[in-house]
């Protein structure tokens, strides 16, 4: 006697958010799904430039919001469009009532341009090669070489 597919019924493994929304987790995983709502909800309602030097760090007493600025420019900014933004972070959750700007200055590191590297003009690399070529074999020759080789591509 053979069962049709219809009446055979598997028990439906469960998915990893239903895992992780459920237990220990859940609450957790809840506050950072809120976050990460408010975090677009805020960058949505300020100005490009604006919104990818803050974020969202925390929301403290579901009523404060604190979110994180990348230098005090940015936060006084931010301070002035407040009760914009918390208009707007209003429709996703209702209970924030204030914004609590901190400033974490970005590191040196990440913020500073990588070197550019040094080339010598077209007539200056010239004069060197004329140099170079006046010169007896020698560690000098070599090294007046290796400086002419970094000029400046010619238009």
């Amino acid at each position: 006697m053979r069962r049709s597919p219809s009446a055979i019924q598997r028990p439906t493994p469960p998915t990893v958010a239903r895992l992780l929304h459920s237990g220990a987790l859940g609450p957790l995983m809840h506050k950072a799904d809120l976050l990460a709502r408010l975090g677009k909800a805020l960058a949505e309602a300020m100005p490009a430039p604006l919104a990818g030097r803050c974020q969202v760090a925390n929301l403290q007493d579901d009523a404060t919001l604190v979110v994180i600025a990348a230098s005090s420019a940015v936060a006084a900014k931010i301070r002035a469009l407040a009760p914009r933004l918390e208009r707007s972070l209003a429709s996703v959750h209702p209970g924030v009532l204030t914004l609590l700007v901190q400033v974490r200055p970005e590191s040196l590191a990440a913020v500073a341009m990588p070197p550019q590297p040094r080339l010598l003009a077209a007539e200056a690399a010239g004069h060197l090669d004329r140099l170079a070529a006046s010169l007896p074999d020698s560690s000098l020759k070599t090294a007046i070489k290796r400086l002419a080789s970094k000029r400046q591509s010619s238009p």
